[in-house]
């Protein structure tokens, strides 16, 4: 049970640091992967194809309650990353605040973005029932140039109310085609304080700008070496549709590359994926063995509709399912994970969310369901409402000064210095609506009277405007 909770552990975290990797030719690469977890992604499908291997992941792994919670919140991160900013309307997912069924708070995600709309920063809040209050819990810290292309991302857990602990760290190199050309991996040193090296991948391309081969190598932190670990190799018919994806395994003996495991990739003939077949490689009879399959059906409108895993034992047994619905604009509103039980051959829900979307298709609901194992039928758990504005928390200033508010989030007073010149002082509300004003011979701004909440500082001078996101939190 350790093992099989150590690997959910594994797999969730990996596709957390990786779900916004995938490059230009479809495929994400993953370390260290006891699960296998490399991905082919079609472009017009990519948010499917993470799910799919996740899907597979769940046949084999049995996730504790805490980890079904990061599983569940994963693929709402993997699901709902496009609806951060729409740049053609700037209109930006200021946070998702989530509930219980009986409406008691459980966590918030608050994003913030750049001066080029792009996400720098999404702070995780728990809710402390006993003080009625939120508290900080997780930071997640991305770098990316003007292009939008990530550099760098980190994740630090808020321990015990005073300091940021290093979670994950990841940094992107990239070629002249925007491909990833190296991910190198960090792991928090906790006696230092500092990262270290955990791993590395390289990538490299055909002419064509098609990924060929991905080769992963570990830190040695006590030699300061880098040891080869893995390697991928991928093939392409003459659609550029890839068609096979060969990984080995480095023989730290042999100093040979080993062959592990191989899939094979169909098509029909609108070009969308249709199966994908897994083999495992036999060292003694030096035969690739099949071991899995994945079959994906579709909808009229060529639109996923059932993702299937079957697996091989002198017989195909199917183990796990991935079923989804959409509503008229394409979205989907539906998606619900089945797993098979081995023992009694009987479907049970993994996981099950229902999004609900405004008239200019923002998804403003997410629903999610546990199973009930007795019932054999899904209840729901929580409910998340996501928040959006026109207004993000860039890197705002006013010529001639560099004002700073703090602290943020606030619960009483809000302080603002670094404010030269003559200026008016505005509250907003995420409506646009102005609820406060006031000339900037005050630094103190008084919110103790404000609602819990996202709400816009807005300093204006003679030389422009610049608008501050800030939160307002529960007041003791």
């Amino acid at each position: 049970m350790k093992k099989a909770i150590t690997l959910a552990i594994i797999l969730i975290m990996t596709f957390f640091v990786n779900a916004q990797l995938l490059n230009n030719s479809g495929i994400l690469q993953v370390k260290n992967n006891p699960l296998r977890l490399n991905i082919n992604a079609e472009s017009t499908g990519k948010q499917k194809n993470i799910i799919t291997e996740l899907l597979k992941a769940t046949t084999h792994v049995n996730l504790s309650s805490e980890n079904k919670e990061l599983y569940m919140s994963l693929v709402s991160r993997l699901k709902t990353s496009e609806a951060k900013v729409n740049s053609s309307s700037k209109v930006f997912l200021d946070s998702i605040v989530t509930k219980t069924t009986s409406g008691t708070y459980t966590k918030k995600d608050v994003i913030y973005y750049d001066k080029n709309g792009n996400d720098t920063t999404i702070l995780r809040y728990d809710w402390d029932i006993a003080n009625s209050e939120w508290l900080l819990s997780l930071r997640e810290k991305s770098v990316k140039d003007n292009n939008g292309l990530l550099l760098s991302y980190e994740t630090y857990l808020w321990i015990g109310g005073f300091y940021f602990m290093g979670s994950i760290k990841y940094e992107n190199t990239y070629n002249s085609n925007n491909d990833v050309l190296t991910k190198t991996e960090y792991t928090w040193d906790v006696l230092t304080s500092t990262w270290k090296y955990s791993s590395k991948s390289e990538n490299l391309y055909d002419a064509n700008n098609y990924l060929i081969r991905t080769t992963v190598s570990s830190r040695d932190n006590v030699l300061n070496v880098w040891n080869q670990q893995t390697k991928s190799v991928f093939n392409y018919d003459l659609n550029n549709k890839l068609i096979s994806e060969t990984d080995f395994n480095w023989d730290n003996t042999a100093l040979n590359w080993v062959n592990n495991i191989k899939d094979d990739h169909f098509y029909d003939t609108q070009g969308n994926d249709t199966l994908k077949l897994e083999y495992k490689w036999d060292t003694g009879a030096s035969v690739w063995n099949i071991n899995n399959k994945i079959r994906f059906i579709y909808d009229s409108n060529t639109l996923s509709t059932r993702i299937e895993n079957w697996d091989w034992n002198n017989a195909w047994t199917e183990t796990g399912k991935l079923e989804y619905t959409y509503n008229s604009n394409k979205q989907i509103t539906i998606y619900a994970i089945y797993s098979l039980d081995s023992k009694t051959s009987i479907w049970k829900g993994i996981l099950k969310t229902e999004s609900i979307y405004d008239g200019n298709n923002y998804k403003t609901i997410e629903n999610k369901f546990d199973w009930d194992t007795p019932t054999s039928a899904w209840f729901k758990i929580e409910i998340s409402t996501y928040y959006y504005s026109s207004n993000t928390t860039g890197t705002p200033s006013l010529t001639g000064t560099n004002p700073v508010i703090y602290p943020n989030p606030v619960s009483n007073e809000l302080q603002i210095s670094g404010l030269n010149s003559n200026a008016d002082i505005s509250i907003l509300d995420v409506t646009g609506k102005t609820i406060f004003t006031q000339k900037n011979s005050e630094k103190t701004i008084d919110v103790t009277a404000l609602n819990e909440g996202i709400y816009f500082l807005q300093i204006t001078n003679k030389t422009g405007s610049v608008n501050y996101k800030f939160i307002k939190i529960h007041s003791r």
